[in-house]
C-alpha cells in the first residue's frame, strides 16, 4: 500500500494499492482512510488471481457480460471485506455502506442491478456498440453504484450461508463461481 497525492481516492496498479491521502473525502471522513485502504488492498489480492480486463478487450457482448461479472465480484468483495469492522466502529458514512445498511435502498439497488443484467443476458452475442457501454454508468456511478452494493450483498449471503472459506475460494475460482454459488443459493431458498 502506497500513499499518493492527487488523482482518484484509491487505485490498484501492477500489484500495488495507492491511496490518495489528500482526497477531500478523507478530510471530511477521517475514519474512512483505513477502510478505503482495506478496499484497495483487497483489490490487490483479487487481481493477483483474476487479472484486470481492459476496455479495449471488450469487443463482443459476451466480453461485456464478463466485465460486468468481474467488476461485481471485484468491487462487491472489496466493499464486503471491511463491513463488519465498519459496523463495529460506526464508520458507515460511505454511500455503499449507507445503501447496504438500508434494507429498502439495498433491495432497490439489487433489483436495478439484476434487471440490467437480465436484460443484458437476453441479448444474443454480437459485436459491441458504443451504446452498450452505457451499462457502466449505473453500475459504478455515484448515487447508484449497483455492482458495489449488489456484489457486497451477494458476498454477505455467501459468507453467511456457506461460510467464509467458500467465499474466499471464489477469489481463486473467479467471478463465475461467485455468481453460480449465489444463484444456486437463491434458487434453493425459493
Amino acid at each position: 500500500l502506497y500513499t499518493m497525492v492527487g488523482y482518484d481516492i484509491g487505485i490498484v496498479s501492477e500489484g500495488s494499492a495507492f491511496l490518495n491521502i489528500a482526497h477531500p473525502y478523507f478530510e471530511k471522513n477521517p475514519c474512512e482512510l483505513i477502510f478505503i485502504a482495506m478496499h484497495e488492498v483487497h483489490h490487490v489480492g483479487y487481481v493477483h488471481y483474476n487479472p484486470t480486463f481492459s476496455f479495449a478487450e471488450i469487443e463482443r457482448l459476451s466480453d461485456l457480460k464478463d466485465a460486468v461479472r468481474y467488476s461485481t465480484h471485484l468491487e462487491g468483495l472489496a466493499v464486503y471485506a471491511p463491513l463488519r469492522k465498519r459496523v463495529e466502529t460506526g464508520c458507515i458514512v460511505h454511500e455503499d455502506y449507507s445503501a447496504l445498511m438500508d434494507k429498502e435502498i439495498a433491495e432497490q439497488r439489487r433489483m436495478q442491478y439484476f434487471d440490467l443484467v437480465t436484460e443484458l443476458e437476453r441479448i444474443s452475442d454480437r459485436t459491441i456498440t458504443d451504446d452498450d457501454f452505457g451499462i457502466f454508468e449505473p453500475m459504478s456511478a455515484k448515487g447508484k453504484r449497483l455492482w458495489y452494493v449488489t456484489g457486497a450483498y451477494m458476498a454477505k449471503m455467501i459468507d453467511e450461508r456457506l461460510g467464509r472459506k467458500v467465499l474466499i475460494d471464489t477469489v481463486r475460482q473467479g467471478p463465475n463461481s461467485f455468481f453460480d454459488l449465489y444463484n444456486s443459493m437463491m434458487t434453493h431458498s425459493l
